[in-house]
């Protein structure tokens, strides 16, 4: 979800809560994506807000994807391996 949707979205809701149809003024859990646009692609998280403190909130993974993931996971971190020795902390 584009950053300027999160906005008009949060901009709007007193409006819509005062008309009596965007919910209550309890602290409530909504789940939304923060994203943005890296290289012509939408990259983001979804994220979990109650009372104001956001919390990761990653969809599951069916056993392919989590499979897919794993082999990534390793690659990257096999990439990574020789660089970590080079940086000598100042």
């Amino acid at each position: 979800m584009p950053q300027r949707h999160v906005r008009e979205e949060l901009s709007d809701r007193p409006r819509r809560i005062n008309a009596g149809r965007g919910g209550d003024r309890r602290p409530s859990a909504r789940v939304v994506e923060l994203s943005v646009n890296h290289e012509g692609r939408w990259r983001g998280i979804p994220l979990r807000f109650t009372a104001g403190s956001p919390t990761v909130c990653l969809p599951g993974l069916d056993p392919a994807e989590a499979g897919q993931l794993a082999t990534v996971d390793a690659k990257l971190r096999h990439a990574y391996q020789p660089l970590a020795r080079l940086y000598v902390p100042a």
